[in-house]
């Protein structure tokens, strides 16, 4: 494979590490240089490569190859983070559904170099320790409590969400890896019971990740050209034809979500469950330390944050009023979990150092 990596800095590290977010749709690469005295890091070089088009482990051995011959860069470890539940041991993962499967220690012999394996979120939610202003925009002003509990969540091919506790001895915020994506989602008035009817008639259990994610763009667009309330904006309407021959592709939902009628109200739709799902989740975990979203359809479409969103995350009960003093934050850098991978690995490698 013909391997390109953009240079973001010039700068030479002693220490340095091969970073993989690997994605449903994207699979994102970094080589990440370490000043382990200061607990810095720096993006040196990164590209990005549909994911269905390279198989993980060999794209590893040729990625290392590449790095350390053409680049003159040493890598020390391999931190790789995937969008797939790990094995206990954390060293294997097999996921069917977005076709990714390592095993850490065979890789290891291949390459000769320390493999880590973790989530895509947990990724994401070590970065959350070398945040600023320039990666991140503030959806809602609130008041965050010092080392209070975090929560990150994010929408794009699928849908993942972390908690976040500040560690005293590493002086960090610690994500807890989830599948809380698979858990049952609830509607609320008639539009949302009917749209739950929809998705279930199909023999598909009603997830969170069934409404809040590049799925959910096309369930909802779905569901709404097939509802009598909307069919009189089927006529004439040459961005349904389109998107109908698509197979009712996200990418093109998004595309004409200004043009299009049922696109727009689509994305009106996703809003307000998204904005739900981020209220429940912070009742569930008290998250005064703030809320993080994460993922590329917020990223792209940052109006989706607008009016409708607010709108839901203001309902609330008098019991529920305490959580309008969270901030809500995007984050807008689609390679800082590059970074947190890197964190993550240098963090095991410490621990591992304390045992001996």
């Amino acid at each position: 494979m013909n391997i390109i990596l953009e240079q973001h800095t010039p700068k030479k590290y002693s220490t340095n590490i091969l970073a993989l977010d690997v994605g449903g749709t994207i699979t994102q690469v970094g080589v990440i240089g370490i000043i382990e005295q200061k607990n810095e890091q720096e993006l040196l070089y990164s590209t990005e490569v549909w994911s269905e088009k390279i198989q993980i482990s060999n794209f590893v051995v040729e990625l290392v190859e590449h790095v350390e011959t053409n680049l003159s860069i040493k890598i020390s470890t391999v931190a790789i983070a995937v969008a797939a539940t790990l094995n206990s041991e954390r060293n294997f993962v097999n996921s069917i559904r977005n076709k990714i499967k390592i095993n850490s220690k065979e890789l290891e012999k291949k390459i000769r170099k320390r493999v880590f394996l973790l989530n895509d979120f947990e990724a994401l939610g070590y970065s959350i320790n070398i945040l600023d202003k320039n990666n991140l925009k503030t959806i809602i002003k609130g008041t965050e409590i010092k080392h209070a509990p975090k929560i990150l969540i994010g929408a794009g091919t699928g849908l993942g969400k972390s908690i976040l506790f500040f560690d005293k001895k590493t002086k960090l915020y610690i994500p807890l890896p989830s599948e809380g994506c698979d858990a049952d989602y609830s509607c609320q008035d008639n539009i949302e019971q009917e749209l739950c009817k929809f998705i279930t008639k199909g023999a598909r259990r009603l997830r969170q990740e069934e409404v809040v994610s590049g799925r959910g763009l096309q369930t909802i667009y779905q569901f709404l050209t097939e509802h009598k309330k909307y069919t009189q904006d089927l006529k004439q309407n040459k961005f349904y034809e389109e998107i109908k021959k698509s197979k009712y592709d996200s990418v093109l939902i998004t595309k004409y979500k200004n043009k299009d009628p049922i696109s727009r109200k689509t994305y009106r739709l996703f809003s307000t469950f998204y904005a739900r799902l981020i209220k429940n989740f912070a009742l569930e975990t008290l998250s005064s330390g703030g809320i993080y979203l994460a993922g590329g359809i917020a990223i792209r479409n940052p109006e989706i944050l607008g009016k409708e969103f607010k709108d839901e995350i203001k309902k609330l009960s008098k019991s529920q009023k305490f959580i309008k003093q969270y901030p809500i934050h995007l984050i807008t850098d689609k390679k800082i979990s590059l970074i947190g991978a890197a964190i993550y690995a240098q963090t095991e490698l410490q621990q591992t150092r304390n045992e001996k």
